[in-house]
């Protein structure tokens, strides 16, 4: 649940940002252009740019490995809600191992002619889960 509110407590940020940014651009009004109701202006312009869904805010959840089934669940969470909207990606990512041998055996493995590796790729399967406020 703390992944929950977290998530709601940084979408509600998002929603002031709009609002914010929305109050700006109607104070930004020439002096001589009068509007009898300016929060109705705000209202208006803060619904046409959350409509917009190439500029409204998402949060990222991202899962790697054992982490992916909660993920899932907070996914499934979230798009049981008609005030959220939700999109899931998946991937992979590669991480690299430094590999440091314990003490003596990489002079006993030099010895016998064989190559250390010094590092390695390994692939983890990966989820994004993509939080938005319902328009």
């Amino acid at each position: 649940m703390s992944a929950v509110k977290r998530v709601q407590k940084l979408l509600a940020q998002a929603e002031k940002r709009l609002a914010q940014s929305a109050a700006d651009q109607v104070s930004k009004r020439p002096k001589y252009f009068h509007v009898n109701d300016e929060i109705s202006d705000i209202e208006r312009i803060a619904s046409t740019m959350a409509s917009r869904k190439d500029e409204q805010d998402e949060i990222v959840l991202k899962g790697t490995g054992k982490a992916i089934a909660k993920a899932m669940s907070l996914a499934l969470w979230f798009q049981q809600r008609v005030e959220y909207n939700v999109r899931i990606e998946t991937g992979t990512v590669g991480a690299i191992d430094d590999i440091i041998p314990p003490e003596g055996e990489d002079e006993q493995m030099q010895d016998e002619g064989e190559d250390i590796p010094e590092s390695r790729i390994r692939y983890a399967s990966t989820i994004q889960i993509f939080v938005s406020a319902a328009a």
